[in-house]
């Protein structure tokens, strides 16, 4: 937070080569922070600061890169997306019960939102991939959230 009361964020970005610190003042902040999401592979944008021979980006853009095809055999997942108020026991149990039914070769993860951040998991369940995305008039399609099938 700064003086005032808004909320900013230092991003430490690495690759294999080394390690850069990214800022995002409230400005930016504000306009990004659903990108912000621990161990995610980003494409980041900004102005390059050194001062004392300490660089630094002053981050204007994020964009989260989709690598899970990469890592799961060129097979890309199927991301589900949920507000967590809408994560309970019941949602959960049924959740399991369909993964378990469906089983494939894609991974499945689940994208949990609130007001403040976004939280990837990766549920540990192969599925089959649907041939095309489910729409709310399909009787038979779950109601614990959105899917969005990523590519």
């Amino acid at each position: 937070m700064t003086k005032q009361g808004n909320p900013w964020a230092i991003l430490n970005l690495a690759d294999r080569d080394g390690e850069m610190e990214i800022l995002f003042f409230p400005a930016t902040y504000t306009l990004v922070q659903h990108a912000l999401i621990a161990d995610t592979v980003v494409s980041v944008q900004g102005r390059l600061n050194d001062r004392d021979g300490a660089v630094s980006i002053f981050g204007q853009e994020i964009q989260v890169l989709d690598v899970s095809s990469a890592e799961s055999g060129g097979r890309p997942p199927v991301t589900l997306s949920f507000s967590a108020y809408k994560i309970n026991e019941r949602t959960v149990s049924e959740l399991k019960r369909i993964l378990t039914a469906h089983k494939g070769e894609s991974p499945v993860r689940m994208r949990v939102q609130t007001p403040a951040k976004t939280v990837l998991y990766e549920l540990g369940f192969l599925v089959d991939r649907p041939r095309s995305p489910p729409t709310s008039k399909a009787p038979s399609a779950p109601t614990l959230g959105r899917a969005r099938h990523e590519r």
